[in-house]
C-alpha cells in the first residue's frame, strides 16, 4: 500500500510533466524590445507587456555591447530589467536567456539600440529665461529653463560658463543638476551681449559646445519721449524712462542762429547742462532744441527729437527794440524828465518870491 507521501508525489510529478507539457516557449530571438529612461536608469521592456518569464531559463542579462561580460542579471520573472549605463551616449544591447543544463543553453535577441532622446534645444534663437534688473546693475539667467527639454538628462550636461562679448569669463555653473538662478553684477550700459556656452556629453560620447547669446543693452526700452526746459541758465532733460544707458546731442538755435551745442552728454552722470555765457535777451522768443539720444552699448539705436521752447523776453525786447536802441530811448527819457523837473521847480520858485514880496513888502 502506498503511503500518503507517495500519493502527493506521484500527483505533484504528473502535475509539474502536465505543466512543462503545455509550456510554450517564446523565441528570444523574434522578440520586440525596447529600452526606456527611467528616474536616470535604463530599462529593458518587452513591447508585448509580458515579463521575461515567457521565455524558457533560468536567468536572464543584458550585454552592451563593446563589453565582456553580461551588465545585468535577473531572474527570468521579472517583468523589467533596470541597469546602470551611460545615458548620454548611443548604445547596442542584447538580451540573453540562459539555461542551466548540460551544456549551459544561451539564446540571444537581436541587437536593440538606445539612442538618448533630444534633450537640448541648439537652436541658437531659442535662449534661456533671462531678466535685465537695471536698478541693481545685475543680468539674472535661468540657464536651464527654455532650453533644457528634460531633466532627466542633466548629467550629462558637464559645465555651463558666462562669456562676456570679448571672451572673458564671468562665472560658470559646474554643478549643473541643481536649478539655482545665476545672477551677474555687469556694466549693463556697454554690455551689448551676454554669451551663455552649454558643454555636454554627446551621443558618440564626445563633447559638444552649444552657445546663446542674450540681448542685454538692447533689452532697455527705448523713449518715446525727450522733455527739454530751460531754467535760467540750465537746460533740463526728461523722459519716461530711465536714461542712464543714453547720451546725449544737444542743439539750440533761433531762427537759424545756433545758440549752443552740446556732443556726447552722459546722460548716467547728470541730467542737466549749464549754458555758458548765457543771456535773457539771446535766450528768449520761440527756441527749436534738436536732440538725438544714442544707446551707449549699441551706437546703432539712435533717437531724434525736436522741442520747440517759448520764453518770455524782457519787457524792451517785448516791443522790438534793441538794446542799444533801448538805452537811447531810456537817455532821452531821463532827459525829458530832467528837464520837466527842473522847470517846474523854476515855477514854483518864482511864484513863492512873487508871494513873498507880496506878503512882506518893503
Amino acid at each position: 500500500m502506498k503511503t500518503s507521501c507517495q500519493i502527493c508525489f506521484l500527483i505533484f510529478s504528473n502535475l509539474l510533466c502536465f505543466s512543462l507539457a503545455t509550456t510554450v516557449c517564446r523565441d528570444v530571438k523574434v522578440e520586440n524590445i525596447s529600452m526606456e529612461l527611467f528616474e536616470g536608469r535604463l530599462v529593458m521592456i518587452l513591447d508585448n507587456g509580458l515579463g521575461f518569464d515567457s521565455f524558457c531559463g533560468d536567468e536572464v542579462g543584458v550585454i552592451m555591447e563593446g563589453v565582456e561580460n553580461p551588465i545585468a542579471k535577473y531572474s527570468r520573472k521579472s517583468r523589467d530589467i533596470h541597469f546602470d549605463a551611460d545615458i548620454c551616449e548611443e548604445h547596442n544591447f542584447q538580451l540573453v536567456v540562459m539555461e542551466y543544463s548540460f551544456p549551459t543553453k544561451v539564446t540571444r535577441s537581436p541587437w536593440t539600440v538606445y539612442r538618448p532622446l533630444a534633450w537640448f534645444v541648439v537652436d541658437p534663437w531659442v535662449v534661456p529665461s533671462y531678466e535685465v534688473l537695471w536698478d541693481r546693475g545685475v543680468v539674472r539667467v535661468e540657464w536651464w529653463r527654455n532650453v533644457i527639454m528634460s531633466e532627466e538628462y542633466l548629467e550629462c550636461l558637464i559645465y555651463v560658463d558666462f562669456l562676456a562679448e570679448d571672451g572673458t569669463l564671468l562665472n560658470s555653473v559646474l554643478n549643473t543638476e541643481e536649478l539655482n538662478p545665476v545672477e551677474l553684477k555687469l556694466d549693463l550700459c556697454n554690455l551689448e551681449l551676454l554669451e551663455v556656452k552649454y558643454t555636454m556629453v554627446g551621443i558618440e560620447g564626445n563633447r559638444k559646445r552649444f552657445s546663446k547669446s542674450l540681448h542685454i543693452s538692447e533689452a532697455l526700452l527705448p523713449p518715446q519721449s525727450f522733455n527739454l526746459k530751460l531754467r535760467n541758465e540750465t537746460i533740463l532733460m526728461e523722459s519716461e524712462v530711465s536714461l542712464r544707458c543714453f547720451s546725449a546731442d544737444l542743439l539750440l538755435h533761433k531762427n537759424g542762429t545756433i545758440l549752443f551745442s552740446k556732443k556726447n552728454q552722459d546722460l548716467e552722470k547728470s541730467q542737466k547742462l549749464r549754458i555758458g555765457n548765457f543771456t535773457a535777451e539771446d535766450y528768449c522768443g520761440n527756441l527749436t532744441i534738436d536732440s538725438r539720444l544714442q544707446n551707449k552699448g549699441n551706437g546703432t539705436q539712435n533717437y531724434h527729437f525736436t522741442q520747440v521752447l517759448q520764453i518770455g523776453c524782457p519787457l524792451v525786447l517785448r516791443a522790438g527794440l534793441t538794446r542799444d536802441a533801448a538805452l537811447d530811448v531810456l537817455g532821452i527819457i531821463l532827459g525829458v524828465t530832467f528837464c520837466v523837473v527842473t522847470g517846474l521847480t523854476c515855477t514854483i520858485v518864482i511864484r513863492l518870491r512873487h508871494k513873498i514880496k507880496i506878503l512882506f513888502p518893503q
